[in-house]
């Protein structure tokens, strides 16, 4: 089945089979948020996807998805299947994930029930894996909002939340919806405004070590995303030139919130992950491409780390396909990241050291995040949600100690 769900909307297309037609169905839930689908390849789920497919595209779209999977990498991959624990309190309609330093974890979950008509807030949810624990995070939405929810959680590197508030201001939208990132405090509820006025929703945000700037990506352009500074102030502009055999390219996104859905001509960067000791930023990136819409849907990706200092990226591993997600280990020296990978779907650890990346579940985990102990990894798989339902994730915990020190 590929299930594709949209954001805000209330499509959703199925492809059961590649000699089967597309078809459209209504989804229970007009507020779904991040989602998931996977593109024909046994087990990959990616981001949420907003772009209508007309019937007439189906049989050259699927032929592209099968022919697609199993783009080789430019390392030798070396693989393992360690142990996992699912996690049932935070199941169901649950989306963004962050690990704070005291251990817990925050995702947010969707509170409504399908077919009631009611739009209530999202909840902000505080999990210790410990002892089982779940709190509600009480947050303070903009005073000037219609409506507010908060999503795309992350965590600062003071041990607070950051959290992407999207405020609606106008139910006819003729004054555009107000974005900003707040900090809060999961234990007293201590809220802070992070950056204000900004022209896009961001995608989860990755802070450096001062708490003064980060990087994320623009959260409704699913399929078109950009890497884009943040300031106190807002977005900034930095320069990330990458540069193959054919071209220049920049990583970044020089005018938040302009991009339309289809990206044609443009490269595509998302996940930007500032490393703990600051002196790096890990993004998976795409080149520019003459294609256009859901023709990019299996384009390959690279890993590429960024200098902070000179922003010269470096390519890591190539031939990504639909990566999920991307997280540091707490020293800095290695990355985590979710995808298909020289013909294998799974979670992946890449030591910077040796350069050689290793598989460690056959699980696709996305909104992947790294214990600060260093001693597992966690994100939310997708339990296979039919056309037509509500998004179906559980929160998986892969554990580490088999290949520690290894």
């Amino acid at each position: 089945m590929f299930p594709i769900w949209t954001r805000r909307t209330n499509t959703c297309i199925s492809v059961p089979t590649p000699a089967s037609s597309w078809r459209q169905s209504l989804s229970a839930s007009s507020n779904l948020t991040a989602t998931s689908h996977n593109d024909g390849c046994p087990g990959r789920p990616a981001r949420t996807l907003a772009i209508p497919i007309p019937p007439s595209a189906a049989a050259a779209l699927v032929a592209v998805l099968f022919a697609s999977c199993g783009v080789p990498a430019s390392q030798g991959p070396s693989s393992t299947d360690l142990p996992t624990r699912k996690v049932a309190a935070a199941s169901g309609v649950v989306f963004g994930l962050a690990w704070l330093k005291d251990g817990s974890l925050v995702f947010v979950q969707d509170p409504n029930v399908v077919g009631s008509g009611t739009v209530a807030p999202y909840q902000t949810i505080r999990f210790d894996p410990k002892n089982g624990s779940v709190q509600r995070v009480a947050l303070q939405p903009d005073v000037r909002c219609l409506q507010s929810q908060f999503q795309t959680p992350s965590a600062l590197p003071d041990g607070r939340i950051a959290l992407s508030e999207d405020c609606e201001l106008s139910p006819t939208k003729a004054t555009p919806d107000r974005h900003r990132i707040v900090g809060v405090d999961s234990i007293d509820g201590h809220q802070q405004v992070l950056v204000d006025n900004l022209p896009f929703l961001p995608q989860e945000s990755s802070w450096n070590p001062a708490g003064d700037h980060a990087v994320t990506s623009d959260f409704e352009l699913s399929l078109c995303p950009a890497l884009v500074w943040l300031g106190a102030n807002g977005a900034e502009q930095h320069a990330i030139i990458a540069r193959d055999v054919n071209r220049d390219w920049r990583l970044d996104e020089p005018k938040p919130g302009t991009r339309g859905s289809d990206c044609q001509g443009l490269a595509r960067a998302q996940f930007p992950r500032w490393s703990p000791d600051g002196k790096v930023i890990a993004v998976v990136a795409s080149p520019p491409s003459p294609k256009d819409g859901m023709a990019r849907i299996n384009d390959p990706w690279d890993l590429y780390t960024v200098a902070a200092g000179t922003l010269v990226p470096s390519p890591k591993v190539t031939g990504l396909l639909h990566p999920a997600g991307l997280a540091w280990s707490p020293d800095s020296q290695k990355l985590a990241f979710s995808a298909r990978l020289a013909g294998l779907d799974g979670t992946w650890v890449y030591d910077l050291r040796d350069g050689n990346p290793r598989r460690v579940s056959r699980l696709i985990l996305q909104w992947l995040v790294w214990s600060p102990d260093g001693h597992n990894l966690a994100g939310l798989v997708d339990k296979g949600a039919s056309p037509g339902a509500p998004i179906n994730n559980e929160l998986t915990i892969i554990d580490l100690s088999g290949i520690l020190g290894s």
